[in-house]
């Protein structure tokens, strides 16, 4: 007796994990409570109070998420407002919440993705991140009849349109960073994401319905589910042609230049962007070239050590020693034996990074010129690569 356990001491930190558990939680007593057994309701509003509300009121802006440049930042507090909407019956509690969680929600819009409106982090943060900013912000949208309107903010309509540069065909993205080139995007948050942003083309990157599962959709989130079943009419889009236009996103550092191959899309993506970011690699100034959806140029993506879960060493100065993350595992490289330098503390000053020196047209063909120089701790001055794409070779 007297032993410290996960069942009898005060929690210490909120998690993902943590943070996801209380929302499914919650939305399941919202919506069948009434159902279940009173013991079972009881047990459920008392964990989720001990293990989410108490600390996050108390101690919301000391996790290191609460205002954090990533996806961490919106899945924490997005899936904890949403707790609280669905369970606390204390309004001024809940008022206290929501105010801390826009206060978050704010800095991962501000922070959490480049000007351009694309991730660093790649395009299963991006989704992950959006899902839980999405139906917090339709929760509100509809409680304060528009009054508070998260995704009426301009700088969602960048970031609805960053998925058509990394993706290669329906299921399928490059694997930019800790990304994973097969995933399934959320088909409730996407479709409305695309109704309130103005992005109709974008639901055309949805699986078909029976591949949700096996690409990564959980049906352990309830507050998506129930998304699903309110936002998307379940259909297959056709595949959206901006996918197959050239593109740039200069703050990300990601630049795609698009022909035909006997009618198949060729897709020549170069990345200059930096090495700090929480999921980053040191990939500056590597290169993806796909024909008709395979990749004849690729990266190795996350690898088996990309998952926190799989490895403990992953956001510590470990990370770095596997070649998944590394520039040993990219196609740039080594210089004076050296390999390409990660961020301090993997984030914040873009110490180490490349810049996009031009692209466009040139000779009936189409170009990209990257300098890499400093993404390496050596004294160089210049480190290039010049790629060329003929469009209809």
């Amino acid at each position: 007796f007297g032993a410290s356990t996960a069942l009898n001491r005060e929690p210490e930190a909120i998690d993902l994990f943590c943070a996801e558990t209380g929302a499914a939680l919650a939305e399941a007593i919202f919506l069948v409570g009434d159902r279940l057994a009173p013991e079972v309701v009881r047990r459920v509003r008392l964990e989720v109070e001990r293990r989410i509300f108490r600390p996050y009121l108390a101690f919301a802006r000391k996790h290191w998420w609460f205002t954090g440049p990533l996806n961490w930042n919106a899945v924490c507090n997005g899936a904890i407002a949403v707790s609280f909407l669905r369970l606390c019956a204390d309004p001024a509690l809940v008022a206290q919440a929501l105010e801390l969680a826009l206060e978050g929600m704010e800095t991962y819009l501000a922070t959490g993705f480049e000007p351009d409106g694309g991730s660093i982090e790649g395009i299963g943060y991006w989704n992950y991140g959006l899902m839980y900013y999405v139906v917090l912000g339709e929760h509100l949208h509809f409680a304060t009849e528009g009054a508070i309107d998260l995704l009426g903010d301009e700088r969602l309509k960048k970031i609805a349109r960053y998925p058509f540069a990394v993706a290669t065909e329906p299921g399928k993205y490059l694997a930019f960073g800790d990304a994973t080139t097969d995933l399934a995007l959320e088909p409730g948050v996407v479709c409305r994401l695309a109704e309130r942003t103005g992005t109709p083309e974008l639901p055309g990157l949805l699986v078909p319905p029976q591949q949700l599962e096996a690409k990564g959709i959980s049906k352990m989130r309830l507050a998506m589910v129930v998304g699903d079943m309110l936002w998307w009419d379940g259909r297959y889009h056709d595949f959206p042609q901006a996918v197959f236009r050239d593109c740039e996103l200069p703050d990300c550092g990601i630049v795609k230049k698009v022909g035909r191959l006997d009618g198949a899309p060729i897709l020549l993506t170069a990345l200059a962007g930096h090495t700090d970011g929480h999921h980053s690699h040191t990939d500056v100034g590597s290169v993806v070239y796909s024909i008709g959806g395979e990749n004849l140029i690729d990266r190795a993506g996350h690898g088996m050590s990309g998952w926190v879960l799989n490895w403990k060493g992953n956001f510590r100065k470990q990370r770095y020693d596997t070649l998944f993350n590394n520039s040993f595992g990219h196609s740039v490289p080594r210089i004076a034996g050296l390999l390409q330098k990660a961020g301090p503390e993997f984030g914040g000053s873009r110490q180490f990074h490349g810049t996009i020196l031009g692209q466009g047209e040139r000779r009936g063909g189409k170009y990209v010129e990257l300098d890499f120089a400093r993404a390496y701790d050596l004294p160089i001055r210049q480190a290039r690569r010049s790629l060329d794409l003929d469009p209809a070779s």
